[in-house]
């Protein structure tokens, strides 16, 4: 990733300058689109409807939450489709595939299926560019803009980072592109490593499985019944449930964050 950055530091931004400059300029965007890479296996989403309740061990109401914001999801992307650009993102799976993971897996598939592609690697797909330390969380935007997401050690997201060198930005565009391209599109990777595992109540701290085996595999249960739920009959979390922000001045809430590309 040095070379990749080339020595490049970025900008820091605190996080309401953050929230606000990435929305004036995703919708701005033109040329090569939006493409972003997730790396790191576990974060915290404080504030995140569908994340508290995972966090609690509470899976069928994170997925209800999650499925409450598909319409906005679909909207948000069919704005992006309506501004001429394309949203594509890779997430790096390890395996076995952490609790947490299986939740994000679950967030990402609606993204996918609303129309922000999703395309999944493996850990052995990076390792040549790992030798130092793991990828970065990073995601351009057009030609003309790239963020670095920085996480606390609890994995909440603290501050970003901003680059506006033209020549990093093309060149970190074109790796993500690479690995998408290279990537196993996700419905395929959720069906055989999702779908078919059993839920696991975790404790937030460590990400590990807590409770019952039985209980788990009920909540499995539960779960693909609800995966099989017409959107249309889910009822709605909250009037709007991470509603794309009007304002972009303003920083987003904490569940319009989930919609940011």
């Amino acid at each position: 990733m040095r070379d990749l950055l080339d020595g490049a530091a970025g900008e820091r931004m605190e996080l309401d300058a953050y929230f606000a400059d990435f929305e004036k300029n995703f919708w701005t965007i033109s040329e090569l689109g939006f493409w972003k890479l997730e790396r790191q296996q576990f974060f915290k989403e404080p504030g995140y409807d569908s994340w508290e309740a995972f966090a609690k061990g509470e899976w069928n109401e994170s997925l209800r939450l999650l499925e409450a914001g598909r319409a906005d999801m679909a909207d948000y992307h069919r704005r992006v489709q309506e501004h001429g650009f394309v949203a594509r993102r890779v997430r790096v799976a390890e395996e076995p595939i952490i609790a947490y993971l299986q939740w994000e897996l679950y967030a990402l598939r609606i993204r996918d299926q609303c129309g922000g592609s999703v395309r999944i690697v493996g850990p052995e797909q990076v390792a040549e560019f790992e030798h130092h330390a793991a990828l970065p969380e990073f995601y351009t935007l057009g030609a003309t803009v790239m963020y670095q997401a920085i996480y606390d050690d609890d994995g909440v997201l603290e501050s970003a980072r901003r680059f506006v060198d033209r020549d990093l930005v093309v060149r970190c565009q074109r790796f993500i592109q690479d690995l998408y391209e290279a990537g196993q599109p996700l419905e395929p990777f959720f069906a055989s490593h999702v779908a078919a595992s059993a839920i696991a109540v975790v404790d937030p701290d460590t990400a590990m499985p807590i409770g019952d085996p039985d209980d788990r595999d009920d909540a499995a249960r539960q779960v693909n019944r609800l995966d099989a739920t017409d959107p249309g009959d889910v009822v709605q979390a909250r009037d709007v449930h991470g509603g794309v922000q009007t304002t972009p001045t303003l920083p987003p809430s904490p569940s319009s964050r989930a919609l940011l590309a």
